[in-house]
């Protein structure tokens, strides 16, 4: 493994630099960010982007090959270094040796949240040092996050080359301005727009708690000033913007070319909005912390492309859920990633729900693909008519509170 700045920069020095005034990161920001990405992430974050422009055309049939190839590699690693897993596959019977595919695969019991809170330790594989570990915490929408643990030098420069090579199918390079507005608790309340500037990946991130009408004002300005090429957003903070705009007739902003928007479901109504506001395209996008699934938009189509070189997904149907919410399309997602040895998460039950399609792009590209990701089953309710209303995130400012509680 070749040596890597982003991994071993991760921990005290990153919260140094981030307690740090804007001045001096925009010095030290500027300067990270012109050096080589061989240098920044590594020989892994090469060669997957290396690796997916070739095999984002091959066939079903190499992908299918490819994607057994590595969870059987996977199995055998967790069997023989995993003590969970050690332990679940000799009390249930199972051997590897006798899984010759993915319907075999399936006899594996699903892996969940809690499962994983009551097994940590017996999860962490054991030929990794603790000094090979990053602690990473997934989103506390269920509760209290979730602690995990990535393979250092591996599984963040696997999760950026897969999110590089995605989001340039919709025109996006590394370095192009961007502004956020996705949920993070920027300082500043008392400001009107509270933001910070990012130097590193060159994006303005504003807070998306300070959105009443008296202060969209200064968030339009500002999102004018920086001139982003893409928008990074919430859909529900958005729209605060997009309606504001509307009702207004706020212009637009030349230089946005278009609008990424990833972590809550995105209705039609919200896409025709913001397309008709901003006059740009819209591009979901779908990942977890957990890294067993990732799923974009292409150049072509705003249905989700699964990643199958990043994990192996499959799509749960859920009678009971499907009689609640009147449709009998929608499953759970359930995902296997390849990306991270030292806390494999195999059959991992993510409570994600999307509607699968057997359809064909015109991209050319053999994905699975979903037509819309629904949400998740413990943040929406369900209306009479079996509708569903998300509020994904709405309680990441709440961590706190429920501490006190």
């Amino acid at each position: 493994m070749s040596f890597h700045l982003e991994d071993h920069l991760y921990g005290s020095l990153k919260s140094i630099y981030n307690s740090s005034p804007q001045a001096f990161k925009s010095v030290i920001g500027r300067v990270y960010r012109s050096m080589p990405d061989s240098l920044r992430y590594g020989e892994t974050y090469g060669h997957y982007l290396s690796l997916l422009e070739k095999s984002q055309w091959w066939s079903k049939k190499k992908i299918l090959a490819y994607q057994w190839e590595k969870t059987k590699n996977l199995l055998w690693h967790a069997y023989n270094n995993v003590p969970y897993y050690k332990t679940l596959f000799d009390q249930r019977g199972i051997s590897i040796a006798n899984i010759q595919n993915f319907q075999d695969f399936k006899k594996i019991p699903f892996l969940t949240k809690n499962i994983i809170r009551e097994n940590f330790t017996e999860l962490l594989a054991k030929n990794y040092k603790k000094s090979k570990l990053i602690p990473v915490a997934t989103g506390g929408t269920t509760g209290a996050p979730l602690t995990l643990y990535y393979e250092k030098g591996v599984s963040r420069p696997l999760e950026y080359a897969f999110t590089v090579h995605g989001l340039g199918r919709i025109g996006f390079r590394v370095g192009d301005r961007i502004v956020v507005i996705r949920g993070e608790v920027v300082k500043g309340a008392n400001q009107k727009a509270p933001s910070y500037f990012d130097p590193i990946r060159n994006r303005l991130v504003l807070s998306s708690y300070n959105m009443i009408e008296e202060n969209l004002p200064y968030y339009i300005e500002k999102i004018r000033k920086f001139k982003p090429k893409f928008l990074h957003v919430y859909p529900s903070s958005l729209v605060l913007l997009a309606r504001f705009m509307k009702d207004y007739k706020v212009d637009y902003f030349p230089a946005l070319q278009g609008i990424i928007a990833s972590s809550e479901t995105i209705h039609q109504w919200q896409f025709d909005l913001f397309q008709e506001v901003f006059k740009c395209n819209v591009f979901p996008w779908y990942g977890l912390n957990e890294l067993v699934a990732l799923a974009g938009a292409c150049e072509f189509s705003s249905r989700y492309h699964l990643f199958p070189e990043y994990s192996y997904v499959e799509f749960v149907r859920d009678d009971d859920f499907n009689e609640d919410t009147h449709n009998k399309n929608i499953c759970e997602i359930v995902g296997t990633g390849f990306g991270n040895y030292a806390m494999p998460l195999i059959r991992y039950r993510t409570l994600d729900y999307a509607i699968p399609t057997d359809a064909i792009c015109k991209c050319g590209r053999n994905y699975p693909m979903m037509e819309k990701v629904v949400g998740r089953k413990q943040e929406f309710f369900v209306d009479k008519t079996g509708s569903l209303i998300t509020f994904i995130y709405a309680d990441v400012p709440l961590w706190s509170v429920k501490r006190m509680i």
